[in-house]
């Protein structure tokens, strides 16, 4: 149940983002409507978290939300890679032993294989070639297929000692 509901905090983005929309629908204006949805998106994510057992992964990705949360409340801009070494750097401060766990490694280097190819992936949007949406969703996808795979690859050999051939497939 685990890992089916905590994949990386990729169903924690789910729900929040389910949340995000009904409360999109409430007739509140700006900081009113960024405090009742940081509150309301804090409260689904600690439910996650509960339900997920507190696994790193989803700490991780729980830390993420809080400081996106943050950011819309103080009106700043949201950038994943400070919030990938904020939340790294809380969870190894609080849980130090969590720098051993290979599912936490590969979650950190997943989601930031993830947001090095996003960054790729706008540069790919002023070619004329992937000015076509079917196109750059597949150049997208084999993008950041391939840098989760190769991002993880060190920990995945060491911790288990081959990488499986379809692991980029499957990514």
């Amino acid at each position: 149940v685990y890992h089916i509901v905590a994949i990386s905090g990729l169903h924690l983005n789910i729900f929040i983002i389910a949340c995000a929309y009904m409360i999109s629908k409430i007739k509140l204006k700006g900081f009113k409507k960024a405090l009742l949805s940081a509150f309301v998106n804090s409260m689904v994510a600690l439910l996650v978290l509960i339900f997920t057992g507190f696994g790193l992964s989803v700490i991780r990705a729980f830390a993420m939300l809080i400081i996106s949360l943050g950011s819309g409340i103080f009106s700043r801009r949201y950038q994943g890679k400070y919030a990938l070494s904020i939340s790294c750097a809380f969870t190894i401060i609080i849980l130090p032993c969590s720098i051993y766990s290979v599912g936490y490694q590969l979650s950190v280097l997943s989601t930031y294989a993830v947001l090095i190819s996003a960054s790729i992936i706008k540069r790919f949007k002023d070619y004329s070639v992937f000015k076509k949406l079917s196109s750059l969703s597949i150049v997208s996808v084999i993008i950041t297929s391939f840098m989760c795979s190769a991002f993880t690859l060190i920990p995945m050999v060491k911790s288990f000692g081959f990488l499986p051939v379809y692991s980029f497939l499957g990514n």
